[in-house]
């Protein structure tokens, strides 16, 4: 039974992770006339497309990601000791330049939900005046429209999002890897003292969910979601029967 359940999560793994690395390619694609993942900015609405699908793409591939370490076995480490001496001014200028040109690891964990009173909106309200144009013209006649010059297309910063990108890539590309990634961060939150969180998978939607499926990534992202509450019920089982029998 357990070999069968096994085999069912691997396969689920190595399907869905097929899946992502379409998305992947889609998303360079989306990126390619700017730079890729070197690109500095893109337009507002590139920018809208690229986080409308990768935003779920972390979320399913967070849960590939924990499904693939449910049985990998890792050792706690001790804490590394802080030098005591100062590093020149120097020093900590090259490090800083070093860890900056490193990639973005990828997040393992989901992003906790805010709770507490929501946020004060700063949009202001929208009022529109229906008046006849030219005055005294009918009402239903449209408004004559003055010819405008071309804008050029807005354009803002996908630094962030590009290095978010590109960490996504590297981590599908090296699942096992992130597995044992995975592994070692619940180790380390099971033997902290006052641990946040203990579980990478939060509770609720996802992020990045939607009830409607209107991509193929959704479909991707409600399938890792529902292996993934698999094997967090897995061990939820094997942790009460170790609570028994101790």
């Amino acid at each position: 039974m357990f070999s069968s359940i096994n085999q069912a999560w691997n396969d689920a793994v190595a399907r869905n992770r097929l899946a992502l690395k379409v998305v992947a390619a889609k998303l360079l694609a989306l990126l390619a006339a700017y730079g890729g993942v070197e690109a500095v900015r893109v337009p507002r609405a590139v920018h809208a497309s690229v986080w409308r699908l990768l935003q779920p793409a972390e979320s399913a591939l967070r849960r590939l990601i924990f499904i693939a370490a449910r049985d990998v076995k890792v050792e706690a480490k001790a804490a590394r000791e802080k030098p005591s001496e100062e590093k020149p001014q120097a020093l900590k200028r090259r490090a800083y330049k070093q860890h900056a040109a490193r990639p973005l690891p990828f997040q393992l964990f989901d992003p906790r939900k805010r709770l507490g009173e929501p946020r004060a909106s700063t949009l202001a309200p929208r009022l529109r005046l229906f008046e006849p144009n030219p005055p005294f013209a009918p009402p239903f006649l449209p408004p004559r429209r003055l010819p405008q010059e071309s804008q050029p297309v807005p354009e803002i910063s996908a630094r962030q999002l590009c290095r978010r990108l590109q960490s996504f890539a590297a981590a599908l590309e090296d699942v096992p890897r992130q597995a044992q990634r995975m592994a070692r961060w619940r180790v380390r939150r099971e033997t902290s003292k006052r641990p946040s969180f203990t579980s990478p998978i939060r509770r609720g939607r996802p992020p990045g969910f939607r009830k409607r499926p209107l991509y193929e990534v959704d479909h991707v992202l409600a399938d890792c979601h529902k292996y993934a509450q698999g094997v967090m019920m897995e061990q939820l089982v094997a942790y009460r029967e170790s609570r028994n029998t101790s």
